[in-house]
């Protein structure tokens, strides 16, 4: 009998058809996972690194991570051809600057194979491929969707098929993917599908966005790097990436086992299958943070190399050819952030070691979570007992904390105000809590759980139900998800939820009067400064494009 599969059979696998851009899309059907032998189409590449260095950003023990990933892919997909000229690998920062700066970056389990992707040894292999663009932080957006329309446009003309990678992080709240630029995460120029699909013709944007894709996390969810190194708090690549390479490998070795003329190659939807269920096995956040896939026209049975574009290669052999860091005796050094010792900081420090504790006392969320890898290691180095920071990236940091907890109390206080019951923000790790209490539930009852959660994380959303000042960092999304969760499990119907998120989001003016309830309020709302500046923040936040509505009410 013929192999096949059937993607509604398992709950957890997010496979989304091309009509709604739901897993209901493909309900019923069964696809072979097995196909003849395809020569793909030439594949032409344009990858985008969004991480810049500002403040160190690009450190192994930062967002160093994203970089490990840019690296992994550009070694991997290297043309044989070395004058090929059909990918463009776009970033704003010198790997050579980065390689003196930082030393080296590493890939794969801190626990098992890993190897460095960026040294000073692979330069000249990087350099030689002369597909490496560096670009100014400010102008790396607008460079990138430049050369997306230009590639285009030859793919068309050529009948290639194009690659788009991007490695970024994404913002829970505009759904967009922060790309360069010269300041903190605020003010990081943001990438949407809508700005690619403007810049094509009309004739290539309807073929180029009904795309194959494979999407690191899915909707409300957080990509997840390997666990962080305890010795130095580095991060080595992501899950995904590195599950794309054992299933890539692993593809390999089933097909050498035959000859290549006559042995079945796998099909997109057992690629992808492939990948699901490598990432589920590596680590327990494999499974939390919902890798998707789509299939350009729903063609799941066709060849995975040509549904991918990726180019016929020894991916086994270029990912051996790397330097392999041994698992029991990492040969790391010290990648820090090159600092000389501030004893003068030592105070500033202290304070924040108070704030540490209490953070990471409530459950904050994985260290190796997208958005904490970097704020967490940076607590860590405070508890550790480091002062060698500077002042800017003390108070940076006491920012981000400051805004993490008072987001925390937010959630806590509109839960109790739109009266649910359900155990404190600060005593639920989320994660834990779903393996102790949602165990009975099948496959399926769980997928449907997490769906229904992800409808109210969009409705908080939408309803701008909790606060993100400015200088708060990348968005923190325990506060959405946790009240995301405590709604779920009111047992409350639908539209009572969404009744509550919207009388919530209109009594919110009246609840900021009464902000000294929450934490540190009442003493940001009588400070003298706060009270004295009042008019120049009002003007400056009119400015943004934010409506304000004054008040005669003293403060």
């Amino acid at each position: 009998m013929t192999d096949t599969i059937r993607p509604d059979s398992m709950a957890d696998f997010n496979a989304v058809g091309r009509t709604t851009g739901t897993k209901a899309d493909l309900a019923g059907m069964e696809f072979l996972i097995h196909c003849p032998p395809d020569l793909p189409p030439r594949s032409r590449i344009v990858s985008l690194c969004g991480i810049t260095d500002w403040g160190d950003g690009a450190s192994p023990q930062k967002d160093g991570w994203f970089i490990s990933d840019f690296y992994l892919f550009h070694h991997l997909l290297r043309p044989r051809d070395p004058l090929s000229t059909n990918q463009i690998w776009l970033t704003s920062e010198s790997p050579d600057d980065l390689v003196r700066k930082y030393t080296e970056y590493a890939h794969g389990d801190p626990h098992g194979e890993r190897r460095v992707v960026l040294e000073t040894q692979l330069l000249d292999e990087i350099s030689s491929a002369g597909n490496l663009r560096v670009v100014a932080r400010k102008d790396l957006l607008e460079r990138f969707l430049n050369t997306v329309r230009e590639q285009a446009l030859i793919a068309e003309r050529q009948s290639e098929q194009l690659v788009i990678m991007i490695f970024g992080h994404g913002d829970a709240v505009t759904s967009g993917v922060l790309v360069g630029g010269e300041g903190d995460s605020e003010s990081a120029p943001r990438l949407f599908m809508r700005n690619i699909s403007r810049l094509l013709p009309s004739d290539l944007s309807s073929r180029y966005l009904n795309v194959t894709g494979i999407a690191a996390a899915g909707e409300e969810k957080e990509s997840h790097s390997w666990p962080v190194s305890r010795s130095i708090g580095r991060a080595s690549g992501s899950l995904a990436a590195s599950a794309i390479l054992a299933s890539l490998i692993k593809v390999e070795e089933e097909v050498s086992q035959e000859l290549e003329e006559i042995s079945p190659h796998p099909t997109y939807i057992e690629f992808s299958h492939s990948i699901f269920k490598t990432i589920k096995a590596m680590h327990f956040f494999g499974e939390e943070q919902r890798i998707h896939f789509s299939a350009e026209d729903d063609e799941w049975e066709m060849n995975y190399q040509s549904r991918l574009g990726f180019p016929l290669t020894s991916y086994k052999t270029r990912w051996e050819s790397l330097r392999e860091i041994p698992a029991t005796a990492p040969s790391e050094g010290d990648a820090g952030d090159a600092l000389l010792p501030r004893t003068g900081n030592a105070r500033q420090c202290r304070r924040l070691q108070v704030l540490a504790r209490e953070y990471f006392a409530a459950n904050p969320g994985p260290d190796n979570a997208g958005p904490n890898v970097a704020f967490h290691n940076m607590l860590r180095f405070i508890l550790s007992g480091r002062t060698d920071f500077t002042k800017e990236k003390l108070s940076r940091l006491f920012d981000i904390v400051t805004y993490r907890l008072g987001s925390m109390h937010e959630a806590d206080y509109l839960r109790t105000q739109m009266e649910i019951e359900f155990p404190s923000i600060f005593d639920v790790d989320i994660y834990e809590w779903k393996k102790a209490n949602w165990p009975e539930f099948t496959a399926q009852g769980r997928a449907e759980k997490e769906h229904t959660q992800s409808k109210i994380c969009r409705l908080i959303h939408q309803r701008r139900l909790l606060t993100h000042p400015i200088g708060g960092g990348l968005s923190y999304t325990k506060p959405v998800n946790y009240l995301a969760l405590a709604l779920l499990e009111s047992g409350l119907p639908w539209e009572e939820i969404d009744n509550r998120i919207k009388n919530a989001s209109l009594q919110k003016v009246a609840w900021f009067r009464s902000v000294y309830k929450a934490w540190r309020g009442k003493g940001v709302v009588e400070n003298e400064a706060v009270i004295t500046r009042r008019r120049a923040f009002l003007e400056t936040v009119k400015r943004m494009g934010w409506k304000i509505t004054e008040r005669n009410e003293s403060w």
